[in-house]
């Protein structure tokens, strides 16, 4: 088995030195909002103009993507980014978290919700639940409100277990909102984990003008005043005006998980393409190639990159991308192709 799928890892370098690829997918379109930390700041990398305040005594630590991620105190540390462009009807957000102690109800990753008084309510991502409303106690949930005010329908997608808080373990959330079904989807580590539809939602009001707010919940428009603060670590936060699908969490997670990808890479779409051919790709030195029989639960990653055996499942068919090896006779195979094409060169 594993025969063959290196010999299939080796054809597809042949036929991406031939120029034969497929249609890219586009795991960037949408993204509205991204911060890296990497520059220890909270620059918006998805065009610019949405550039985060950093509050309190912030600072930023090793990442799990990347350089660096915002280190959080759980008391007065949060980024304020302020009212953000119109998301629309779609909605996707993302970020990894490492928590740091117990977790409080309603602690608040990602924010654009306020509470009572406060009337511009549209969503949150939190890493705690407070068992009201549909959340469930302790879980993460994703929070879509209909309207500017407390009261307002909601749709709420929860977690299926308490996120680490070792301040050791790294977690990937990321969940998505539809609103021409009035769906909310939660994914923790790229599986999808709960669904929610309240076809009362169809939209949120975005008219409202409260600030975006990571690590903290707004209790005042601006958001200088806040509370449900984070304690951890928070790296490679992104907004979609959009719906990335289960195929491009999973790939999201699985090449974050494995080799630091972030969520704005362009290597994303290369990855999903070539599992759409079902070919290969090279993401930075490491081949991938398409096989089948993995664990057929989509966003299963499993493996390790030193043992050449890591995969990410891309489908619910069992279907994904793995790290591969070409065969020894593949190799000499490829070397003398490059040294007759440099012999051509030379010649011409």
């Amino acid at each position: 088995m594993r025969k063959s799928i290196m010999s299939a890892a080796a054809m597809g370098i042949l036929l991406s030195g031939l120029g034969v690829s497929s249609a890219s997918a586009a795991v960037g379109a949408g993204l509205i909002v991204h911060y890296s930390f990497d520059a220890d700041d909270a620059a918006d990398l998805a065009g610019g103009d949405q550039n985060g305040a950093v509050n309190g005594s912030a600072a930023f630590a090793t990442g799990r993507i990347g350089a660096k991620a915002i280190q959080l105190d759980g008391a007065d540390d949060y980024v304020n980014v302020g009212d953000h462009p119109n998301t629309g009807t779609a909605l996707t957000m993302a970020t990894w978290v490492r928590a740091n102690g117990a977790i409080t109800a309603n602690t608040a990753l990602i924010n654009k919700y306020g509470i009572s008084g406060v009337t511009n309510r549209e969503f949150r991502l939190t890493a705690a639940g407070d068992a009201g409303g549909g959340a469930s106690s302790g879980k993460p949930h994703i929070l879509v409100s209909t309207t500017l005010a407390s009261g307002g329908q909601t749709v709420i997608s929860n977690g299926t277990s308490d996120l680490p808080n070792d301040n050791s373990t790294w977690a990937h959330l990321m969940a998505t909102f539809d609103g021409s079904t009035g769906t909310t989807v939660f994914y923790l580590n790229g599986i999808q984990v709960d669904t929610d539809t309240n076809v009362n939602v169809s939209s949120f009001d975005t008219s409202g003008t409260a600030a975006l707010l990571i690590g903290a919940e707004t209790t005042s428009l601006n958001g200088t005043t806040s509370r449900r603060f984070f304690n951890g670590a928070m790296d490679d936060v992104g907004i979609w005006s959009a719906i990335k699908t289960g195929k491009e969490v999973a790939a999201v997670h699985g090449l974050g998980y494995f080799q630091g990808i972030n969520l704005g890479s362009s290597l994303l779409d290369s990855f999903i393409s070539a599992f759409d051919a079902t070919g290969s790709t090279t993401i930075n030195g490491v081949q991938w190639q398409h096989v089948t029989g993995l664990t057929p639960i989509q966003g299963t990653v499993g493996g390790t990159l030193a043992g050449n055996d890591a995969f990410v499942v891309l489908d619910n068919s069992g279907n994904g991308m793995q790290i591969v090896i070409p065969e020894p006779a593949s190799l000499t195979l490829l070397a003398l192709g490059g040294l007759a094409l440099l012999s051509r060169r030379r010649k011409s």
